[in-house]
Formats: C-alpha cells, structure tokens, sequence
C-alpha cells in the first residue's frame, strides 16, 4: 500500500478479518525530520579579558542528530551602556560594568557569528574586548534546518593586564633621586581601569639588586642608593588583573661625585612641531649665507677682470693654475664610508677588501623579500667591462639600531670567508649565534626577531636549543614545499604566540606527500623532548627521497616565482582540477579559481 500526504508524526497498524475473528499487528511509527527544538539553559561558565565560554542545552534534535551550533554575539549598543571613569575611587557604574561602545544612534551594531561542532554543546568565543558588555544568542542545527535563535543573554568580559608598555619613559638625576617620567599608554590599550604604574629600578654589579615603587601618576622619584654605578629603570602600567608589558630599560649611569648626568630617555612616538621649525629656521640661514657668499665671489671676480680690463699693462699676464682639493682629503671612497658607519675597528679590517664603489653597481628587479631585508638584483661591472649578476641583501630602512648595521654587516664579512659561492645564512638566530659554554643560548636585549620562525618556547622566554631549531627547519620545509609563501599567510606577528598556543600549526601545502608532511608536524611537536634531532630528520628525509621516481630531465623543469594574496582565514579556497605546472612528475602545487598568479619564468 501507498500513502500519500505524510507530513507528520503518524501511527501505522494492520487488521487481518476471517471467520474466526481479527487479529492486529503492531504499531508502526513514522517520525518526520524536522529542524530541532530551540536550545535551553544558556549560560555564562567562564569569563576571561578576551574570551567567554558558554554552555547551553539542545531541545529536541528533530529526528535527526545535531551537527552544528551557532552562537551569535554582539556589542551592547551604547544607550544601555554608559562608562563612568572616577579617578581616585577606580569604578565603572552600570548594569554590566563595562566601557562606553561609541555608536551613533540609529546605526546598526554589527553582529558576529561563530560556528561549533556538536556536541560537545559547549564552546569559547574569543577575540573580545577586555571589560565590555556582550548580548549572546545560540542556536542548533541538523541536516533539515536551523532551530530559532535564543533570546539574547547578556555578559561582560573580566579586565585584563595593558597590552603596551608606557611611552618616552625619561630618566635624569635630581640630587640624590632618580626623577623618572613617561606618557601613559593609549586607553584603547589599557585594557581595564588603569590603578597606577610600576617602576622598576635594578643596579649593582650584575644588575642584581631591584627597587619597586607604585604610583598613581606619570612620574617617579626613586633614592639613589649607590653612586658611580649604573641603573636601569623600566615602567608597566597596571590594572585589577596585573601589571603589564614593560618599557625597554633605560640606562642612567650616577657618578661618584654627585654631579648632574645627562638624561635619557627612549624615543617618542611624535616629533613635536617646534623641532620641525627650528630645522627650517637653520636651514633657510644656511642657505641665506651660502647665497650671499657665491654673490660677493661673483662681484668681487668680475669687479677685477673690469679693472684689469682698464688699467692693465701691455704685458702677457702669467699663467695661473687653479686647483681644487678632494672633500674626502684624497682618501679613497671606501676609507670614507667606513669611517661614518661608526663601526669597531675590528668590522672595518675585514670589509676593506669587499668594498666596490657604488657606481660600479646597478639595481635591478626584487628577488626576494624576508622579515626585515631584501634581496635585489644587480650586475657589478668587472674591470675588464664585464658585467657579472650578483645579488644584493639590502636593509628595510623603516627603523633599525647601530646595533643592527654592525650586526648586517658583520654577515657580510662572514660571508667573504666562505669559498664557495652557492653558500648563503638562512639563520640569523637560536643556535646560529655563538655558543661558547652549555647547550642554549639566550636572547639578552629587546631586538627585532623573525616570530614566525620561532618556536613556541622560544617566543615564551627567548630561550632557543636545537630543539628550537628543528622548529625552525620544519617551517623552511614548509616554505619550499609552498614555493616560498609566506609561513601563517593572514595571522599578524603579534597573534602567532596565541595562535600557537591554541593548537594550530600550518597546513599541508597542496602536493606535498603525507610522508613531508608528517616529518614537518613532528618538528612542530608542543614537547621539544618529543622533537627529533636533525640526524633523525635527515635519517627519515633520505627514506622518503629513495621511495620517490627518477627526477626528469634538468633542461625540462621551469622555475618560476608565484605571488599569491594571503588568503582570508575565514575563507575556504577551492582547489582547482589540476596543478600549475606538469613539467615535474615529483612537484606539483594547486590554486584557487579566482587566485591571480603573477610568474617570472627563468
């Protein structure tokens, strides 16, 4: 039999007549799949500066199990929030307690959707804002549809520690205290209600002996306890949750005779004004001055070729001869660069014999691009008229230390040791630094570092091991294995450390070998115990090279440079149906659809 029209829950059962009597069968039920039931029980389990994690109760699953969960989150618009800042009391009144959302009336308050599997019926929504109001609403879903959403709920996020040390902390000696002085960080970045700073002052030998004192405004006064010894002195801002990032040490050496040091201070973020017009002022004297002297030369030259013109004798004036000396003192070009790097003398003996003039030298196109440097292509002309094709490292000029230029171009001197001319540094830290005692070696001072690169570890407290290099290596492997695109595409220096920490390391690139691939994910391992050692990779790269065919022919591979834009992570990209480039039966790479490639052939 055929029943048409079954739309919802119903009960089946058969009767079967003979002389005797009837005799019923079972009941049979059809169960219709249907969206499910709206969720229960929502509610707030933990709240963090950044984060909340919630938890709620399915309703009915329809029929049909329930694979997904949706929870959608918003700012609470600012007419229901309102932000009270008292200085000396520290309070933040309203229902929620949380800072003001700028917003004009009327406009809409964007929403954010957050997508779980299920079940467990439970999840975190992080990337919040510290102390803010939030309305939260969830619902489930199964293969038939969406269950309505919840009504909303309301919570707030707990306060969190600074997220930026204090700005142009500034220290100098006043008697027999230390006056030390900052700018307070932006309130964006507070992250709470600021409740004062933290200075910390360490001397001695070794650095060993520190003073701690708490205040309420932006400056500090600290007893000197010993003269003619050096202090450091560091600031962080503070709130309910601690004390956060501190300001880059700043050195103050106090003399022996108590007389007046010279303040220091780290940079502003600004150039004030008054600088830019004293600069000009100067400037337009100078340029005044230089005008009026070729003005007097003119004059006074032309005024004696007149009356010479007049009075003269009859006589052949003798010849003069007219030289002008070189403004380097007939030093050569490179004694001149040299002496204005203001390098040790030690750097200076061992680039002597590597410099070239810079006309001999012309730029090409860029070959590569990496964290903080460049490399161009250039053609160097040899003195026979030849040109050769070399390749030039330069610097990214956006801010880099004295410090920096020694440490550059000690690479370069380094590099002339070598006498082969395919060896390049790929490491410019972890084990790559010089290791006279132990099995470590730690970063010392604040410097610009590659954070990519860098193990989990190394990023907590600049410790790096070999076990931090095989780190390292496994994101190389991944770099070749992409052709060279950039490690994280998407995620920010600064969210890495996060980013790592919650679990997530770099995809398998498309075409790449599940054998590469397991060798890269064992490099990446959170227990650096549980790491291999570089024998052992080198041991199971070597097995994975002898299962692979018979590479082809040199003169049929095509090597090309691809540029891709970062991909959105919330984006998935479609793979296409076949790879760019057949001419490798070992290599192949996938793109998207709509992705633009940009090729430079060799």
């Amino acid at each position: 039999l055929s029943f048409a029209g079954v739309d919802k829950y119903t009960q089946f059962s058969c009767e079967a007549h003979n002389k005797k009597g009837v005799s019923t069968s079972r009941e049979a039920n059809i169960n219709i799949k249907v969206p499910p039931s709206p969720v229960t029980g929502v509610r707030v389990t933990k709240r963090e500066s950044s984060k909340l994690v919630l938890s709620w109760s399915p309703g009915h699953d329809g029929f049909s199990p329930i694979t997904k969960c949706h929870i959608r989150v918003r700012l609470v618009p600012a007419q229901r929030t309102a932000r009270r800042w008292r200085t000396g009391q520290h309070q933040l009144s309203d229902q929620c307690k949380v800072k003001e959302v700028s917003r004009r009336e009327g406009e809409a308050t964007e929403t954010r959707l957050v997508n779980v599997m299920a079940p467990p019926f439970q999840s975190e929504v992080a990337g919040l804002q510290a102390v803010t109001c939030y309305n939260i609403s969830v619902s489930c879903s199964n293969e038939v549809g969406a269950s309505p959403f919840t009504a909303w709920i309301q919570s707030n996020t707990t306060e969190g520690v600074p997220s930026v040390f204090p700005r142009n902390v500034t220290v100098r000696l006043n008697g027999s205290r230390l006056l030390v002085t900052w700018k307070p960080p932006p309130d964006d970045k507070i992250n709470g209600i600021l409740r004062g700073y933290e200075v910390i002052v360490r001397h001695g030998p070794n650095m060993d002996k520190a003073i701690k004192v708490h205040t309420n405004t932006a400056e500090a006064f600290v007893e000197v306890q010993e003269f003619n010894s050096t202090y450091s002195v560091q600031v962080a801002a503070c709130t309910k949750a601690g004390s956060g990032m501190v300001s880059p040490r700043q050195l103050l050496f106090v003399p022996g005779d108590k007389s007046a040091a010279p303040p220091t201070s780290s940079p502003d973020d600004g150039v004030p004004d008054s600088l830019y017009v004293v600069l000009g002022v100067v400037c337009g004297f100078c340029l005044l001055m230089i005008i009026l002297f070729g003005a007097v030369c003119i004059h006074k030259r032309t005024s004696n070729l007149f009356f010479w013109r007049i009075f003269g004798g009859a006589e052949k004036p003798q010849p003069v001869v007219e030289y002008t000396p070189q403004r380097s003192y007939n030093r050569s070009a490179a004694r001149v660069t040299l002496a204005n790097l203001g390098i040790s003398e030690e750097l200076k003996a061992k680039l002597q014999d590597v410099m070239v003039a810079r006309s001999l030298l012309s730029i090409g196109k860029v070959l590569g691009e990496g964290e903080f440097g460049s490399v161009v292509e250039g053609h160097l002309r040899q003195t026979d008229g030849t040109f050769e094709k070399v390749a030039v490292k330069t610097m990214k000029c956006e801010s880099f230390s004295q410090r920096e230029i020694e440490e550059f171009l000690n690479e370069a001197a380094c590099m002339k040791d070598f006498s082969h001319p395919n060896v390049i540094g790929l490491l410019d830290f972890g084990l790559s630094k010089k290791i006279y005692s132990g099995d470590y070696y730690r970063q010392g001072r604040i410097a610009k570092m590659p954070v990519k690169w860098i193990a989990v570890e190394s990023l907590a407290d600049r410790v790096f091991t070999v076990k931090s290099d095989v780190w390292a290596f496994g994101v190389t492997m991944w770099e070749i294995a992409t052709l060279g695109m950039t490690p994280y595409p998407g995620i920010q220096n600064h969210e890495i450390y996060d980013y790592l920490l919650a679990g997530h390391r770099l995809k398998q690139p498309a075409g790449c070998l599940d054998e590469i691939y397991e060798i890269m994910s064992s490099c990446w391992r959170p227990d650096p115990s549980e790491r291999p050692l570089f024998p052992q990779l080198r041991e199971m790269l070597e097995k994975v090279a002898e299962k692979l065919p018979e590479s082809c022919s040199k003169n049929d591979i095509i090597y090309i440079n691809t540029s891709f834009p970062e991909e959105d992570p919330a984006v998935e990209m479609i793979p296409a149906e076949g790879p760019l480039l057949n001419s490798s039966p070992c290599c192949s790479r996938e793109a998207a659809e709509d992705s633009v490639v940009t090729v430079d052939v060799h």
